[in-house]
């Protein structure tokens, strides 16, 4: 049966909660001692093939949280920087492509590589679009600018921010980038992820900024850039029902902010009524869960990771700075995991780093600098650079 996009929307939403529900407690919101609940963000990638009625979840993620700029001194790769939910489930959709590329180059498993296949180019392999389309579900509204005219709408301080307002900036001379949700008023711009006003730094560019860069950049990190023969792009962003507001402003955010921007791959945005049970909730108090989880599907029903990650590593593994990490802390989905899967199938080639290999990718680059131009005129603001062997 082929599905409406109302049905398909409520199938999808669907396929992530069943599968939500049967990842390990430690992964989950919980309560407190003193009674408070958690809550997370739940977001997952689902292949389809709506004409066959196959519907088949590669990546779930749970999250809310991003480390400080500061953390990445110390990574050399470990740590995930960005951990909500979504930015999480694209990471593990490349670590799936990724270790189902190894099957192949392997021999091991290939013929069950239902995602990616091997083309007349040695070394290069394609996503199966002529079989799958792919869809991004989220149980929440992304952070940024698609967010906030629901702050807009809580606010009754009366607080106004003018121009000359340092505050709002992570750099005075970048007024095309606001941090987190100061002077939420001001719309169609790039910010970075929110947080209280006195915690510590994150430069990480909110789900917003990041969701609208992937229909330029595409799905695909750096890594699977090398590896794919074309980019992969999402068709679907599946996200909670809202209100007219909330739907107007995901709609400038992905249709309006890069309306003159060459090569857009317009995703497709749909509504579901389905709710997420440990989501935020008005109603109650309830405070943000510090665990994130992520589940791989590599091979269906058949090889799958599952793992929860705190404080950018796998939990149990963190230490506090300025102390080293631990040695195998990281997650799956982390840099260095996927870079030691890369070595491993380009042995022929030599970077001396990681930095060193991104530097060569260069119409990727040249693609970024242009993007990031029109998201933010004014300079764009980096992340510390987390570089490693």
């Amino acid at each position: 049966m082929a599905y409406t996009e109302i049905e398909l929307a409520e199938k999808i939403s669907i396929v992530a909660q069943k599968r939500y529900q049967q990842i390990k407690p430690s992964g989950k919101p919980t309560c407190k001692s003193n009674g408070v609940k958690e809550w997370t963000v739940l977001a997952a990638v689902v292949a389809f093939n709506n004409e066959h009625d196959e519907f088949r979840l590669i990546s779930l993620a749970t999250g809310v949280k991003a480390l400080p700029d500061e953390e990445l001194k110390r990574s050399q790769g470990r740590m995930v920087h960005d951990s909500h939910a979504e930015i999480l489930a694209i990471r593990g959709l490349n670590t799936a492509f990724l270790r189902q590329i190894e099957m192949l180059d392997s021999d091991h498993e290939n013929e069950k590589c239902d995602l990616i296949e091997e083309t007349d180019s040695p070394g290069v392999y394609r996503f199966r679009s002529d079989v799958w389309k792919l869809a991004l579900y989220v149980s929440k509204i992304p952070c940024g600018d698609c967010s906030m005219h629901t702050l807009n709408d809580q606010d009754h301080t009366g607080i106004h921010f003018g121009e000359e307002d340092t505050c709002q900036y992570i750099d005075p001379n970048v007024k095309t980038t606001l941090r987190g949700r100061f002077n939420y008023s001001k719309k169609g711009i790039c910010r970075t992820k929110p947080g209280r006003a006195d915690s510590n730094l994150t430069v990480s560019k909110s789900c917003s900024d990041k969701l609208l860069s992937k229909t330029v950049m595409s799905v695909l990190n750096a890594i699977n850039w090398d590896l794919l023969q074309h980019p992969v792009y999402l068709d679907y962003l599946i996200l909670p029902e809202s209100n007219r507001e909330l739907k107007l402003s995901c709609n400038r955010n992905f249709r309006e902010r890069l309306a003159s921007f060459p090569g857009v791959h317009p995703v497709n945005i749909l509504y579901c009524k389905t709710k997420f049970n440990d989501d935020q909730n008005e109603e109650e108090t309830k405070t943000p869960c510090p665990v994130s989880s992520i589940l791989l599907d590599i091979l269906p029903k058949s090889v799958i990771i599952e793992q929860c990650i705190l404080n950018g590593v796998r939990n149990g593994c963190y230490v506090k700075g300025p102390k080293d990490l631990r040695k195998n802390s990281e997650s799956v989905v982390s840099r260095l995991s996927q870079w030691q899967s890369f070595k491993k199938l380009k042995k022929h080639r030599h970077f001396s780093s990681y930095m060193d290999f991104k530097a060569q990718e260069l119409y990727r680059n040249e693609l970024k600098l242009k993007l990031r131009a029109v998201l933010s005129p004014d300079g764009w603001i980096h992340t510390r650079t987390d570089n490693f062997h």
